[in-house]
This record gives structure tokens, C-alpha cells and sequence, in this order.
């Protein structure tokens, strides 16, 4: 029997991104507060600001954590500390249309009725982990009652070929 050495005996192993995963659904408070679920909540800095960003392409709101929000400012940073610039202007287009929100004690965040508006949420949200980032989608309340989850095979199917999870 011969001995393997310790990079042969362990096959390689794909990581995972870390962050939000799942999918849940929520309906609205009578204040049109959204609830975030409280296992994402735990991956949350405590008094975290988190930046709400309209899809352009998709009727849905884009809320990005705050490993995400310090990306985007560090993007959107005006060098040379000009006020008036082409990219003074570009992160000024960015931002007006976007908002800050932080999840409060009780695990709710208040996002504009502007944002909810573009969105069409009006009585309750479908929350998408990505990663990074959570989608906010609108569905109704009949499908917050049903609480049914289905498998989409063929985003998932694309994203572990991706990860190296699949051939």
C-alpha cells in the first residue's frame, strides 16, 4: 500500500461566495416597512448603512450591504478633490437616485415609497440573496401565504458550472 501525499489525498474543493443566500417573502407593515430576514441580519455591522439602487433593467430594487456600499463609494470617489467634474457629475447622477437605509432593532428597514413605487412593491417583496446584494422583487400577498419554494434548475445549473461545483 503506498502513501499518497497530502496534496493527492485531497481532491480539490470549489469555495463558495460568502453572503446572503436564499429567497424569502415578506409582506409589507402598515408603514411599508420590509423585514429582513434574521439570518441575514446577523451578517449586518450593527448600524450598517446599506445602499438601495434602482434596477435600470429589471422593475426591482438592488440593496447592496455595506461590503458592497464601500465598493461603490470607492468607485464613485472624486479624485483631486475638484467640486466641479465630469465624475462629480456622475457620482451626483448615481446617488440622487438612489437611498440609504439601515435595518432597525426590530429587524426593519424603511425604504422611500419613491423606490417602492419604481419597483411596483405595494404589499410584498420577494427578498433574492446574491451575495453581495439582495434583490427586492414585487409579488402579492397570495404568494407570501403559500410559502412555496421551487428549485429554478437552470439558473442553478449555470451558476455551479460557473463556481466549478458542475461540469
Amino acid at each position: 500500500m503506498s502513501k499518497s501525499s497530502p496534496e493527492e489525498a485531497q481532491a480539490p474543493v470549489a469555495t463558495l461566495p460568502e453572503g446572503v443566500a436564499g429567497r424569502y417573502c415578506h409582506l409589507l407593515d402598515t408603514q411599508k416597512r420590509i423585514t429582513m430576514p434574521s439570518v441575514w441580519r446577523s451578517l449586518i455591522p450593527e448600524k450598517a448603512v446599506m445602499l438601495v439602487v434602482p434596477d435600470p433593467d429589471k422593475e426591482r430594487l438592488i440593496l447592496l450591504l455595506p461590503s458592497m456600499t464601500q465598493s461603490t463609494q470607492n468607485k464613485t470617489h472624486v479624485q483631486g478633490g475638484e467640486i466641479i467634474s465630469p465624475e462629480a457629475d456622475d457620482a451626483a447622477d448615481f446617488y440622487s437616485q438612489c437611498e440609504n437605509v439601515k435595518v432597525d432593532d426590530a429587524g426593519r428597514m424603511k425604504i422611500g415609497d419613491w423606490l417602492l413605487d419604481y419597483a411596483k412593491i405595494t404589499e410584498a417583496v420577494l427578498l433574492k440573496g446574491g451575495r453581495d446584494r439582495i434583490y427586492l422583487t414585487a409579488i402579492n400577498k397570495e404568494e407570501v401565504k403559500e410559502k412555496k419554494k421551487t428549485v429554478d434548475v437552470d439558473a442553478l445549473r449555470k451558476s455551479m458550472i460557473k463556481w466549478g461545483l458542475k461540469k
